[in-house]
């Protein structure tokens, strides 16, 4: 099916949701949700369109395989949140109208953001600039307002505010955003009830963005800027990050910050709470709960550009960690690994003054399997590499190659472990883990 993806998460039944632009039958662009069986066919019930007048925002999958998705129009049509069943039906008390406090309408300088928790809460927190203020709002599963919500962060910045879950429910969101230093400064964090946390918000300098990690913990990175900025480059413009582990009452742990030379990566975190990270000098470092730096590390990558673009690290299932550079480079936990290193490289071009070619990102199946994109000049493969970075049966598989497109593809692993591919803003793929298109 030619769409033109924007969006794609997945329903429990693996049911494909996406947001596209599709042709009408007037051959006019329509913005659509639309939702994908096995065979690559649209299911009954879809595609959904919005409203004259509105638009859709990134979709979000709940728990229980509903789509949640606001649709913002321009005032006074405001914005409502939608919750949609496999067959494109929403139950009882939906769609929810979001109070014009906590609306993005069309025109508005502002952002949102749609988190949902595992009971099936939906968060969605808007950014006003006219405000300068993060209004947070809790709708439960029967499009309610969770009593306690909504709430408000003053002297708030939107942009790249993405709030992130706890696996308790907690809801962390950046604040205080600082103009002078480019960075936020201080990590909020509200109870399901909508209650600050205790020992919340924390207060720390140059905040650039955080992770959840397990057990109620928290790592915050930081950048300290560089004492003459003309001395920076396209991925150098820092001196210094800082790593700050925060438990549950919002204190640093012992043993950090721990700090790296120049631009870090940000970190990825493992189920016992290690964190990793790729330095400016290309070592991958994994620190353990304490701060120490873990046997058989760092690793030392060659060829890489941290801070510039989808290099990594990135995280298995098996927790074995993966860098892209010119090569694939898997960190096994103790520091040993392997490479798997492809005719010419994993860079895909751009063609923009000064842009830097990125790897695409890789996608993982539930296996442990590595699904990698391969540029090869006029033509593309993908790659699926065992624990050991061979490649396995069946595989590669051909990507089919626009030479008007340059733009690397998009993987993503559905529960049911396919492998789908987004091609550019015109193709949809999935494959089955032997290597075949999914029927």
């Amino acid at each position: 099916m030619a769409v033109g993806l924007s969006q794609l998460v997945f329903g429990l039944d693996g049911t494909a949701y996406l947001l596209a632009d599709t042709r009408g039958a007037d051959d006019e662009l329509q913005r659509t949700l639309t939702a994908l069986g096995r065979s690559g066919h649209v299911k009954s019930g879809w595609p959904i369109k919005g409203a004259v007048g509105s638009d859709f925002e990134p979709p979000a999958a709940g728990p229980d395989g509903s789509l949640y998705v606001e649709e913002c129009g321009a005032s006074p049509v405001g914005c409502v949140l939608h919750r949609f069943g496999a067959d494109g039906v929403e139950p009882p008390g939906w769609p929810f109208e979001v109070p014009t406090s906590s609306a993005c309408v069309s025109g508005d300088q502002c952002s949102s953001y749609l988190v949902i928790g595992a009971g099936g809460t939906a968060y969605l927190s808007s950014w006003h600039q006219t405000r300068n203020q993060t209004q947070l709002i809790a709708i439960d599963g029967d499009g309610k307002v969770v009593p306690g919500w909504p709430v408000a962060v003053d002297d708030s910045y939107g942009y790249w505010a993405e709030p992130e879950l706890g696996a308790d429910g907690t809801l962390f969101i950046l604040s205080g955003f600082d103009e002078r230093e480019n960075a936020w400064t201080s990590l909020s964090a509200f109870a399901a009830d909508g209650s600050p946390r205790p020992g919340w918000p924390v207060s720390l300098a140059a905040i650039a963005g955080f992770r959840v990690g397990p057990h109620g913990t928290v790592v915050v990175v930081s950048f300290a800027p560089l004492a003459d900025p003309s001395q920076g480059g396209l991925c150098s413009d820092a001196s210094r990050t800082v790593f700050t582990v925060l438990g549950a009452d919002g204190r640093t742990l012992p043993g950090w910050p721990r700090g790296s030379k120049g631009r870090a990566s940000a970190p990825v975190i493992d189920a016992e709470g290690a964190d990793y990270y790729l330095s400016a000098l290309g070592n991958v470092y994994a620190h353990d709960r304490s701060g120490t730096v873990k046997a058989g590390w760092p690793v030392s990558i060659p060829e890489v550009y941290p801070g510039c673009g989808s290099y990594g690290p990135y995280l298995g299932p098996d927790r074995t960690v993966y860098v892209l550079g010119v090569e694939v480079d898997a960190i096994l936990p103790d520091g040993s690994g392997w490479r798997y290193r492809p005719t010419g490289g994993l860079r895909w071009p751009c063609f923009d003054n000064d842009c830097v070619q990125v790897a695409a990102a890789p996608a993982f199946g539930p296996d442990g399997t590595a699904y990698i994109a391969v540029p090869h000049g006029d033509s593309s493969e993908l790659v699926a590499l065992d624990h050991d970075g061979l490649v396995k049966p069946g595989w590669p598989y051909p990507l089919p190659v626009d030479p008007t497109k340059t733009s690397a593809p998009v993987l993503t692993v559905s529960p049911d472990g396919r492998l789908y591919v987004g091609l550019g803003d015109t193709m949809v793929l999935a494959l089955d883990p032997d290597g075949q298109i999914s029927d």
